[in-house]
């Protein structure tokens, strides 16, 4: 405890003055749009209803979601392999269903990631780095990445590999359709942290940011997306195009470490055709020194020097190419 008297200003002063300098060097503050948490209200529990705690989260959810999390809904059986049983079913209680989340056909969605034809030494290499706490989120909190971290923590190697092995075989497929607008519709985040078209209709301005969501098939909302659709300003691919190619000075040229074709390369992923809130949010990690360690030693310094503005416009672009 800090002594009352004169000594005490200029110690509290120096804290403020290092929390600052540790802040700045952060980077400005991540966005709202690429973390998106639901309102307490969509979480609150009915009363009398049964309900489950799960490590990492703040508040209890229903013992139904907790239910769904051992069981991926397989939407198109014909299109991949059998699933491994850690990717259909996990192992209660501690391992969720990884095709639950990053779907059966390894696509993924913008909450978490595409994991399809990723190389299986990389799924394996970032499940390691979330268990040894150098892959985190620059927003504290959310749904999708808590469980993903105690995925991580809880399964055994051999689950690991498998789960990995299956996703690298799988072909990646176009799924993201970028457009560029000025408005989008009235929006609304649901329970699991993604965009949803809000009830009544409307529209409302896109602003600065990226807004995805699922590219519902003709009268089928709430099931299973064809893709997903990624608005984003007006001419952000243009400039995430130059960004991308040369750097501008000020950050490092995209291909110099993911391939010509942005396909990935040795241990750099694919970056062409992903999610576009996805690879933006990693970067905001990046910027923000929530992901650490040797796996992105080249990459957090290129993410530092980033603005919110050229986050939109990088990720816009790298969403809008064909993987």
């Amino acid at each position: 405890m800090l002594k009352r008297g004169r000594r005490a200003l200029p110690i509290a002063a120096a804290i403020l003055t290092l929390s600052a300098v540790a802040a700045a060097a952060m980077g400005p503050r991540p966005p709202a749009w690429a973390f998106p948490q639901p309102p307490a209200s969509t979480l609150q529990l009915p009363a009398g209803e049964a309900a489950v705690r799960l490590r990492g989260l703040a508040r209890p959810i229903k013992k139904a979601f907790v239910d769904q999390l051992f069981a991926a809904a397989d939407w198109s059986p014909g299109d991949h392999p059998p699933m491994p049983a850690i990717v259909a079913h996990g192992r209660r209680p501690d391992v969720y269903a990884c095709g639950l989340c990053h779907l059966a056909d390894g696509q993924g969605k913008p909450e978490n990631a595409s994991l399809a034809g990723l190389p299986a030494a990389y799924i394996v290499q970032q499940l390691a780095e979330m268990r040894a706490g150098r892959r985190g989120s620059a927003v504290a909190g959310l749904t999708p990445q808590a469980l993903m971290r105690h995925v991580a923590e809880s399964a055994r190697p051999g689950e690991v590999a498998a789960a990995a092995l299956y996703f690298a075989g799988l072909p990646y497929r176009p799924w993201i359709r970028v457009v560029e607008t000025g408005s989008v519709p009235r929006l609304k985040i649901s329970a699991i942290s993604t965009f949803e078209p809000a009830a009544g209709g409307g529209v409302e301005p896109l602003g600065e940011r990226i807004v995805e969501m699922p590219d519902w098939p003709a009268r089928s909302p709430g099931g299973h997306p064809r893709g997903f659709v990624a608005y984003a300003p007006v001419g952000s691919v243009r400039r995430g195009a130059a960004l991308a190619a040369s750097g501008e000075g000020r950050t490092m040229a995209c291909a110099a470490c993911h391939g010509v074709r942005l396909q990935g390369l040795d241990e750099a992923p694919r970056l062409a055709g992903r999610s576009p809130t996805y690879l933006a949010r990693q970067l905001f990690d990046l910027r923000a020194g929530a992901r650490r360690g040797p796996a992105v030693a080249r990459m957090a310094p290129a993410a530092a020097q980033l603005t919110n503005a050229d986050i939109v416009d990088l990720a816009a672009y790298l969403g809008s190419l064909r993987p």
